[in-house]
């Protein structure tokens, strides 16, 4: 019965800490676009373009 209410007790404080972390991120994040592969590739791709036309 003890164990069972300790392991509880440490699920139940990671599940906190787990949902206050995730608060702070989004938060830090609030202001900014959420993440884009396609976006992240194009500026990658242009990147590559510029270099080379300078060479």
């Amino acid at each position: 019965m003890e164990d069972e209410l300790r392991d509880e007790a440490c699920l139940n404080s990671f599940i906190s800490g787990y949902r206050l972390a995730q608060g702070i991120q989004q938060e830090l994040l609030a202001d900014q676009p959420p993440y884009s592969f396609e976006a992240e590739d194009e500026r990658q791709a242009c990147e590559s373009w510029e270099r080379r036309d300078t060479e």
